[in-house]
């Protein structure tokens, strides 16, 4: 349940941010350039449009259907926050989000909503045991 609540704080919170449509492309090390254009996955849908139905599961605002397909999440600035993917609802796949510099914060790998490994990274890019100290 710990996993899926990460999850969500990191999908319905930075979902809240503005959307400028802009194109970026991550280097091989997972970092974005700070002043990015992204292009989002063919399909992929902004985070902002999903909602939570009664079962926990993420759908479109407006449906109860749970969701799948590929998610993303822009800052304000047009920079990425996160990237994604969702198979009925849960989870599914690889997940990253990134700091506020363009390097790479967390990579979680889900199975139908189960957390299979988790990596995370401070804003220089060294290695981290846990979510938490990314904040740092």
């Amino acid at each position: 349940m710990k996993n899926i609540f990460t999850i969500l704080i990191i999908f319905i919170v930075t979902a809240c941010n503005e959307k400028n449509s802009v194109t970026e492309k991550v280097d091989s090390k997972g970092i974005a350039p700070l002043n990015p254009q992204y292009v989002p996955k063919d399909g992929a849908i902004d985070a902002k449009t999903m909602d939570l139905n009664p079962e926990g599961l993420f759908c479109l605002k407006g449906s109860d259907i749970p969701y799948t397909g590929k998610t993303y999440s822009l800052r304000s600035n047009g920079n990425i926050e996160a990237e994604g993917n969702m198979e009925n609802g849960k989870p599914d796949g690889l997940i990253v989000e990134w700091h506020n510099n363009g390097q790479k914060k967390m990579e979680q790998i889900f199975k139908s909503g189960e957390l299979l490994s988790e990596k995370f990274w401070d804003k220089k890019g060294q290695p981290l045991q846990n979510y938490d100290e990314t904040e740092r």
